[in-house]
């Protein structure tokens, strides 16, 4: 079996600009993100705009917008989610198709920043109260 070395193969990035975040993850596969509280995950939501998978704790919403071995593997104990992970990068079709899910999930959807921009709009406007 081959030895992988999680410090050659995962590099935690700190704060990035978006044009370093677009950057980074045309180069990456996957998204990890192992918080046990979240409410609306944006930084996976971009992931998955972006093509990557996502390796999450399915809390908060994530569990409503990423499906389990469809568009996202979802953490729960460590060595079912390496070999999880381990399966997929053996199987470049299947991974392509998770790619695929992540992304199309979000496609002809708003963005959050549109939606966020549009209410701020309705209510300078006067019109988020108008029956």
């Amino acid at each position: 079996m081959m030895e992988l070395r999680l410090c050659e193969n995962v590099i935690f990035k700190g704060p990035m600009g978006r044009e370093d975040i677009a950057v980074a993850a045309s180069r990456a596969s996957f998204y990890l993100q192992t918080s046990l509280v979240e409410g609306m995950a944006m930084s996976v939501v971009e992931a998955m705009q972006s093509g990557l998978v996502p390796v999450v704790t399915p809390v908060g919403e994530i569990a409503h917008y990423c499906l389990d071995q469809e568009s996202a593997i979802f953490v729960d104990e460590d060595d079912a989610t390496v070999a999880a992970v381990l399966d997929l990068l053996s199987d470049p079709d299947r991974y392509r198709r998770m790619s695929h899910a992540a992304a199309k999930h979000w496609q002809g959807k708003p963005l959050y920043r549109d939606d966020f921009l549009d209410a701020a709009k309705e209510l300078i406007e006067g019109r988020a109260y108008a029956a």
